[in-house]
């Protein structure tokens, strides 16, 4: 899963791109990405679906990290968390088998 992160002139503001591969076997309902610039707020940030990935792009104040992970619900209605492997770091979470995904913007 790619990240891609550019920054402004002033680097103030830096630009986060995110994408979660289409999974050909198992068709998404739909793909978020939640994390503490959305108060984890699943309903937020929907993933826009293209031909081969769910791809976002965030606008986050640089010079701070932020949390994440990918909240994807199945068409059967199941939902699963994920990290994203090429994220900056992680970071551990209240619950003992997760861990959230950061971005150093």
């Amino acid at each position: 899963m790619p990240m891609i992160k550019t920054y402004n002139r002033k680097r103030d503001i830096c630009k986060v791109t995110l994408e979660v591969p289409v999974d050909q076997d198992n068709e998404y309902q739909s793909v978020c990405v939640v994390g503490d610039f959305n108060d984890w707020n699943p309903e937020a940030t929907p993933m826009k679906k293209g031909r081969k990935a769910y791809s976002v792009t965030l606008e986050l104040p640089a010079g701070n990290d932020y949390q994440f992970r990918y909240y994807i619900q199945n068409n059967d209605n199941n939902a699963c968390w994920a990290n994203e492997s090429e994220a900056d770091g992680c970071a551990p979470t209240p619950y003992c088998d997760a861990q959230n995904s950061v971005i150093c913007a």
